[in-house]
C-alpha cells in the first residue's frame, strides 16, 4: 500500500472496510509537509493542532473528494484555511494592554513645555465624550479590568475595548499633542 497512488488510495479510503489502512497511509506520506506548511503559518508549538485539523477536513471528504489524484493540493489548502481559523480566534481571545497616559503621548511628538501630567490628563478627556472619558478614566486611574469596566456600564466588554480604543484614537489626534 505504501507505493500505491493518492488516487488509489482514497478510493479504498471511501471503502470504509479498508479506509483506516489506506488514510493511514495517506497520513504518513503527507503529515511532514503538512506540518512544514503549518509551521510556516503559526509557528512550532501550534502545528500539529492545525495538521491534525487539517486531516480531519480530509477524512470528512474523501467521499466526496473530486480530484483523488490531488490530496497534497487538498491538504495545503487545508493547512492554510485551518491556520487562519486559528490565527482569527487566537487575534479576538487577546486582551487589550493596560493603558496608562504615556501609552498616549509616549508615540506622539510633543513638545518640550506641555507641563504637568495633571494638564496632560485634563487636555486629554476634554478631546473626549462623557462616556470615553469616563471609561478611560476608570481604566487607567481606577486600574479597572475591561471586564469590571463593563459591568458598572451595563455595556459588553467589547464594547469597552471600542471606547477605549477609540478616546485613545481621538487623543492621539488632538492637536494639544500635536
Amino acid at each position: 500500500m505504501r507505493d500505491w497512488s493518492e488516487e488509489r488510495l482514497v478510493r479504498y479510503a471511501r471503502n470504509r472496510a479498508c479506509a483506516g489502512a489506506a488514510f493511514g497511509v495517506l497520513y504518513d506520506r503527507y503529515r511532514p509537509p503538512c506540518r512544514g506548511w503549518a509551521v510556516g503559518y503559526v509557528g512550532d508549538s501550534d502545528a500539529d493542532d492545525i495538521t491534525h485539523e487539517a486531516f480531519l477536513s480530509l477524512w470528512k471528504s474523501i467521499p466526496g473528494l473530486t480530484a483523488p489524484y490531488r490530496v497534497g493540493a487538498f491538504l495545503k489548502k487545508a493547512v492554510r484555511w485551518k491556520a487562519l481559523d486559528f490565527l482569527r480566534r487566537r487575534q479576538r481571545c487577546q486582551l487589550i494592554d493596560p493603558i496608562d497616559i504615556e501609552s498616549f503621548v509616549s508615540d506622539v511628538p510633543v513638545a518640550p513645555d506641555l507641563g504637568d501630567a495633571a494638564e496632560i490628563w485634563t487636555q486629554a478627556k476634554n478631546c473626549l465624550s462623557d462616556r470615553e472619558a469616563r471609561v478611560l478614566t476608570m481604566r487607567v486611574k481606577g486600574g479597572m479590568s475591561c471586564l469590571e469596566i463593563a459591568g458598572q456600564e451595563k455595556l459588553k466588554e467589547n464594547n469597552i475595548r471600542r471606547i477605549l480604543h477609540r478616546a485613545r484614537f481621538k487623543i492621539k489626534k488632538n492637536e494639544f499633542f500635536r
